[in-house]
């Protein structure tokens, strides 16, 4: 049993529908962190920060592959509200 559940769309007009987990390694590496980085960074709202937290805002993405230091950060948004979102795939 995975420690992960499958994701699921729902939509008001229609059953809900179950999604199966793909690994990043699928499709000759077509799904890899590469792929997964640039798609959060073109696309930053399908990440739920609403869900969150409420207050945090739209994000606007600035930078991949920041140094941090320690390793570099996959992401780097700041949002409207003023905070900064750091994010490791």
């Amino acid at each position: 049993m995975s420690a992960f559940a499958n994701p699921i769309v729902l939509n008001p007009q229609s059953p809900a529908i179950v999604l199966d987990r793909i690994p990043l390694t699928a499709n000759d590496g077509a799904f890899s962190e590469k792929w997964l980085q640039e798609a959060l960074f073109a696309h930053p709202q399908c990440l739920p920060t609403k869900e969150i937290d409420p207050r945090i805002g739209a994000l606007i993405p600035i930078c991949m592959e920041i140094e941090t230091g320690a390793d570099p950060a996959d992401i780097l948004y700041v949002t409207e509200t003023k905070p900064i979102l750091i994010i490791y795939v």
